[in-house]
């Protein structure tokens, strides 16, 4: 990877950072207890019981929401400090080389596709 392509892949996910934030702070806020968490809430006051499950349903597909945006936060801030500490597109199992074709489609990728597709690593 030459210097110019590394000096733009961090540009892309800087970006994307942002863009993550950006849609994270339209209903979350940052939890001031514990790093990198957000905590969604639903206005309270005088409301009907109508009022309370269809909150209850937007909490629960908010939360749903915050969840999949900090995942996806953490995997663009691994890559992007992969990329800074000379890490980037090695494979966080085996230390291969990650397929380029994998990067161009995922970035954030952490493991070869050899790897990928063993089932115990799926999930971490």
């Amino acid at each position: 990877m030459t210097e110019q392509d590394k000096q733009k892949l961090l540009a892309d996910l800087q970006a994307e950072e942002k863009k993550i934030l950006a849609e994270l702070l339209t209903f979350a806020q940052p939890d001031s207890n514990t790093p990198d968490e957000y905590t969604v809430s639903v206005p309270e006051g005088d409301r009907s019981t109508d009022d309370n499950a269809g909150d209850l349903s937007e909490l629960e597909r908010l939360n749903a929401l915050k969840e999949s945006l900090v995942g996806r936060l953490r995997e663009v801030r691994t890559a992007t400090k992969k990329l800074e500490a000379g890490e980037y597109g090695k494979c966080d199992n085996c230390s291969a080389p990650i397929e380029s074709n994998r990067l161009a489609v995922m970035p954030v990728a952490r493991f070869c596709m050899a790897c990928a597709e063993k089932p115990a690593l799926r999930e971490s």
